[in-house]
């Protein structure tokens, strides 16, 4: 039982899939764009750095040894920073497409119980979702639709 609602809790991050990848693109185009300059940046240096210690004769063994831990630690602190803004974007994406496709979703069940002539739930939104006003609105007319039923 445990293991079916581990999968019922994250297969529900996809409230709506086709809404949220529309929602998703621009942020994945940004991404993928940000990334692709930082790995071009980093590849260039760590070509640079190559280059820098190509000619020994010049440079005492000491320094191409300083060189080469330099090139290393901007290289891994270039893929470190491209991987976090990648999972950072991701879950900006995750977190705000769901405070504005949940609501979506409680306020579109409400419509359908309203069409159907039963006005007796009301929408309730999370602290942090988007549509409050869309939700207050709906509510005051199932509260008018029950008064009247009545």
């Amino acid at each position: 039982m445990a293991g079916k609602q581990w999968r019922r809790r994250y297969w529900r991050l996809l409230i709506e899939p086709r809404a949220q990848f529309k929602l998703f693109a621009p942020f994945f185009g940004f991404m993928l764009a940000w990334t692709a300059v930082i790995m071009t940046l980093a590849w260039v240096f760590h070509g640079m750095i190559d280059q820098l210690s190509a000619p020994a004769a010049t440079l005492t063994p000491d320094q191409i040894a300083k060189l080469q831990v330099l090139n290393k630690r901007m290289f891994q602190v270039v893929m470190w920073g491209s991987g976090s803004a990648i999972g950072v974007s991701f879950l900006f994406w995750l977190g705000f497409s769901h405070s504005v496709f949940g609501p979506m979703v409680q306020i579109h069940r409400q419509i359908k119980r309203l069409a159907a002539g039963d006005p007796g739930h009301i929408v309730q939104l999370r602290p942090h979702d988007e549509f409050k006003k869309v939700a207050t609105s709906l509510n005051d007319l199932t509260e008018k639709l029950k008064s009247k039923a009545s």
